[in-house]
């Protein structure tokens, strides 16, 4: 059971918002931006489609194009648990390529669906989502925004420069306000509760998580809480 979850995780994160969108577009209210939160998957959004006024007949046709959509993916996923392991490789990677193609396919109707002022508000929407999701850096270092912009590799370069520095400066400054926040919530205890809390924590150590993560522990009054 875990490798088909895996395998289906492998092949919607590959073919990008078309797997995904399926069911919330024919189902709108439901589901959130993910995979990248392109234009298609945003509509799944009430709030979206609030902002861009989008009117029944048009929330109609992207309900219909759900269920087509839907239909179309569960039929490109039926028998792939019952494959073997060398079989189903080749089948994600297919899956993978046609996914692509009928996600533009797909995208060429939802814009025809949209009006053109819908289309550019959509698309501000989703740069800002971008910018929220991955920092100014990140979205700047995006082959979209890259492309659209002309971002030259002089640019890029530095852009990886400053988000290093910058990202040095933002730990530094979340380590003062940590620091400043525990000082302020330690004020209330007195110097005894102090003490046995310091005592209690021990000496500092390094937090090494499985997944690839760290975090500070420290005595007392001067450790720091895990990130």
């Amino acid at each position: 059971m875990r490798i088909w979850l895996v395998c289906v995780s492998v092949v919607a994160l590959a073919v990008g918002s078309l797997v995904c969108t399926t069911s919330a577009l024919a189902q709108p209210g439901r589901g959130g931006p993910g995979f990248g939160g392109g234009t298609m998957f945003m509509l799944m959004n009430e709030s979206v489609r609030k902002e861009l006024e989008i009117v029944p007949e048009q929330e109609e046709k992207l309900r219909e194009l759900g269920e087509q959509m839907r239909d179309e993916m569960r039929e490109a996923f039926s028998g792939l648990r019952d494959l073997s392991r060398e079989e189903r490789e080749a089948k994600m990677a297919e899956l993978r390529e046609t996914g692509r193609e009928r996600m533009q396919e797909y995208q060429k109707k939802v814009d025809d669906i949209l009006l053109d002022h819908q289309k550019t508000r959509l698309k501000q929407m989703r740069v800002q989502m971008q910018m929220r999701r991955s920092g100014t850096s990140g979205a700047l270092a995006s082959e979209e925004l890259a492309n659209e912009l002309g971002i030259t590799e002089e640019q890029k370069k530095r852009l990886a420069e400053l988000r290093e520095e910058v990202q040095k400066e933002m730990e530094e400054k979340m380590r003062k306000v940590r620091e400043e926040a525990r000082d302020k919530l330690l004020s209330v205890l007195t110097p005894q509760q102090r003490k046995k809390l310091e005592e209690m924590t021990g000496e500092p150590f390094e937090y090494q998580s499985q997944w690839g993560g760290r975090g500070r522990g420290g005595r007392g009054p001067g450790g720091g809480g895990g990130r």
